[in-house]
């Protein structure tokens, strides 16, 4: 008869997600100088998408033009990692950048919204190729699009968004990942924390009153 036994397995150091600073982003989401140019303009749309949606390459991979509703604001992602239906809002900052990229380079609405310069469907391989280039041309040091992702968590948190939403946001199939970027990141929310306690809020409020009592 076999018998079973317990592993305890030796917990590891954890490790701070990468994400790309705000002067890095600031170099990615400067505009193409080359308009002519569709590897660079596609990066650059794609770049902007992410940071609008943290979306994953491989759900990037397979929209379709008609995925995108630009009069509704709706992205319907048709690919995610946990195969349920998801859709996100299309921001005022991204919407005009969708609207050009679709009309000039995607006007067949049954066609997938970023293409190889050959007309066949982008897969991760070739996004990070082209990324990396383009993290080069702008002295950027490349560490991956997935990266992008992280800064859109990063960023959401410090501007106080819950696990809950950030859980659909990045289309997590449970609050585990959230949570644990909230947990990673918590130092960012630091600043303004104060206005969220109620040791903070019931002390002002004591201090207000005094300085009313002293003023009478």
């Amino acid at each position: 008869v076999k018998k079973s036994f317990k592993v305890s397995l030796m917990k590891t150091q954890e490790v701070e997600p990468k994400y790309y600073s705000d002067h890095e982003l600031s170099l990615l989401l400067e505009p193409p100088k080359d308009e002519d140019d569709y590897v660079e303009v596609r990066s650059w749309v794609m770049v902007n998408f992410i940071c609008a949606t943290g979306a994953r390459s491989a759900t990037i991979c397979n929209l379709k033009v008609k995925d995108v509703d630009l009069i509704d604001n709706i992205i319907t992602y048709s690919h995610t990692k946990n195969k349920k239906f998801q859709s996100m809002p299309i921001t005022p900052a991204l919407k005009p950048i969708l609207k050009k990229y679709i009309e000039e380079w995607r006007p067949d609405t049954e066609d997938y919204l970023f293409i190889t310069i050959d007309n066949r469907q982008l897969n991760r391989n070739s996004i990070r190729l082209s990324f990396n280039r383009y993290c080069n041309e702008r002295n950027v040091e490349p560490r991956g699009i997935h990266q992008i992702r992280h800064s859109f968590a990063h960023h959401a948190i410090k501007e106080g968004m819950d696990p809950y939403r950030l859980q659909v946001a990045l289309g997590h199939s449970d609050l585990k990942m959230s949570s644990h970027y909230v947990h990673i990141w918590g130092d960012d929310l630091k600043e303004g924390f104060a206005n969220y306690t109620i040791l903070d809020s019931v002390k002002q409020d004591t201090a207000r009153t005094k300085k009313v009592n002293r003023s009478k």
